[in-house]
């Protein structure tokens, strides 16, 4: 079984999801939080979900790059 680094997996998330369309800087913060979730042992909220929101990407389920309005902090 291959052995990745954390920087390395956030690469390849960041490469994955801009290729699924997602703007750069939302690639890689969605990667560092998935790489962050691995490495405290949270694999089912970590790089796991990797293929799974291509997917959703895919079905239009998630919109890359959605702008959004924060109306209460």
């Amino acid at each position: 079984m291959p052995i990745f680094s954390a920087a390395e997996l956030t690469e390849i998330g960041t490469r994955i999801y801009d290729a699924a369309g997602s703007p750069h800087a939302e690639s890689r913060i969605v990667s560092e939080i998935l790489v962050g979730f691995s490495l405290v042992g949270h694999d089912s909220h970590g790089v796991l979900r990797f293929p799974q929101y291509v997917k959703d990407i895919q079905n239009g389920e998630l919109i890359p790059g959605a702008p959004f309005e924060i109306v209460r902090e």
